[in-house]
């Protein structure tokens, strides 16, 4: 069993697409693919077989097909599910030992958990051919074995999911959602709903609010999706990720650093658990065209700037994080001629001179310089909030220069605060339940409860109380003798 594990771990470490292929309906292959085929050779790196193989010499256990030839792995031995006690049967502890299922795709994703749990690396795995439409089957134990498939499939699939070790993706189902296809795009792009809010925040004195996912999704698109639905139904105006080239980014003796989360016991398994795929970002640029909300993401290196850009980003954000990292910064110019979101938390205000020198002068790009201070959670006599008013003062110099507030506060008058100090956007960390071991939890407010929507709805508020700076008489007003 070894080398079909370091298979599969090879494949894993390698980026390589994992698909568990049934005899049903093919997903469009890739060379690079993995293949672990259900009764099915072709293509396949490893086969998984049981009685209903038309070739008896080929059934009951696991075959490597390596260079044309077929090579026994293991061999299947009074086998059984216990439909009854699931929990028990199925959803032991990650990375326990290899078991084999007479459900096959079952005993596929195990033979992947194993894998997954030596190498620490989010791993999406997809199904395909795995028809467990019973509709056109007479027989009755069939159609009752079909159903309790899919019903074994549905909490299996949750299960993975849930913690994003594991993202199980089904073809037919969850593969082609969202699916453009289905999208009334009606002449609706994301810059076009970009350049919406821009009027917006032009013309009617609006103030964008900004929901910062970081890494809660766990690497997980159906959590991201999850999400990101959630911050739409509580008023959001654009969706705020991450991305970052992990291994390039962090030095050496940074991965190797403890750090105990569910992909491993380093910060280098976390952070290459809790990155996105370009797989992934391509999904949510449909997601959100579909429920009509841009995203953007804080682009920390070149090389995840370059795979972004490919995406035509409404903005790109960088963040407090690479304030240092002035060569990268000065670069993004030959890459990116599109509106910017700068954060100047753990600087002073040389930094905001270098921002105005390089990005804004001579430019018809937007820049949202957000005041921030890098403290998690930062204490209320250092929010500065009176910065904010100043870097609305720049922009009525620089007309390119909008000012904004990223929050790591706790308590939400600091942000309203901000909001009446000239903010016109507004970050807020979100999360979805509680996760210690994930970066910036500490200060996100949980979709889990209302308290974002009740957030979002407080800023409204405190926009309209605002107003603008010029005196005009109000409606309301009368003089009282």
């Amino acid at each position: 069993m070894q080398e079909l594990i370091e298979h599969i771990v090879s494949g894993i470490n390698q980026k390589r697409r994992i698909i568990v292929q049934g005899r049903g309906k093919f997903i469009q292959r890739n060379e690079d693919d993995l293949i672990i085929g259900l009764n099915n050779i072709e293509n396949a790196d490893i086969v998984i077989t049981n009685d209903n193989y038309h070739d008896i010499s080929l059934s009951n256990g696991i075959f490597f097909v390596k260079n044309k030839t077929i090579k026994p792995h293991f061999c299947k031995q009074e086998i059984f599910l216990d439909v009854f006690n699931l929990e028990k049967e199925v959803f032991t502890e990650f990375g326990s030992e290899f078991r084999f299922y007479p459900v096959l795709w079952l005993t596929a994703l195990k033979l992947i958990e194993v894998a997954v749990s030596r190498c620490h690396l989010n791993t999406r795995v997809y199904l395909s051919g795995i028809d467990l439409n019973s509709a056109n089957i007479d027989n009755l134990q069939s159609v009752r074995n079909f159903h309790l498939q899919e019903y074994l499939l549905n909490e299996v699939k949750n299960h993975y999911n849930a913690d994003g070790r594991m993202t199980i993706i089904r073809f037919g189902h969850d593969i082609d959602y969202p699916d453009a296809s289905r999208i009334n795009l009606e002449n609706v792009s994301l810059k076009s709903l970009y350049n919406s809010l821009m009027e917006k925040v032009k013309k009617e004195n609006y103030v964008l609010v900004v929901a910062e996912i970081t890494n809660n999704h766990f690497g997980s698109f159906d959590r991201l999706e999850k999400i990101v639905r959630l911050c739409k139904e509580a008023g959001a105006d654009l969706i705020k990720i991450q991305k970052r080239d992990v291994l390039n980014f962090f030095s050496e003796e940074k991965l190797k650093e403890k750090y105990n989360s569910p992909f491993g016991n380093t910060f280098g398994d976390y952070r290459l658990g809790c990155e996105l795929s370009m797989e992934s970002l391509k999904l949510l640029n449909l997601l959100c065209l579909e429920l009509k909300i841009p995203w953007f993401a804080s682009i920390l290196d070149a090389k995840s700037l370059e795979q972004v850009i490919e995406l035509d980003p409404v903005l790109v954000k960088l963040p407090s994080t690479i304030s240092r990292k002035t060569e990268y910064l000065s670069s993004v110019n030959k890459y990116y001629k599109g509106d910017l979101v700068i954060s100047t938390g753990y600087t002073d205000n040389s930094y905001v001179d270098f921002i105005q020198k390089t990005f804004s002068v001579g430019s018809k790009r937007n820049v949202w310089l957000l005041h921030a201070t890098s403290a998690y959670p930062t204490p209320e006599e250092q929010a500065q909030i009176a910065v904010v008013r100043g870097y609305s003062k720049i922009s009525d110099k620089d007309l390119s220069i909008i000012a904004g507030y990223s929050s790591h506060d706790m308590d939400d008058i600091i942000p309203m605060l901000a909001v009446s100090a000239g903010a016109k956007m507004i970050e807020k960390h979100v999360k979805l339940g509680n996760a210690d071991w994930i970066h910036f939890d500490g200060v996100a407010l949980d979709l889990e409860t209302d308290r974002f929507k009740e957030f979002v709805s407080q800023i409204r508020r405190v926009t309209k109380a605002t107003g603008n700076e010029k005196r005009r008489v109000q409606e309301s007003e009368n003089h009282k003798y």
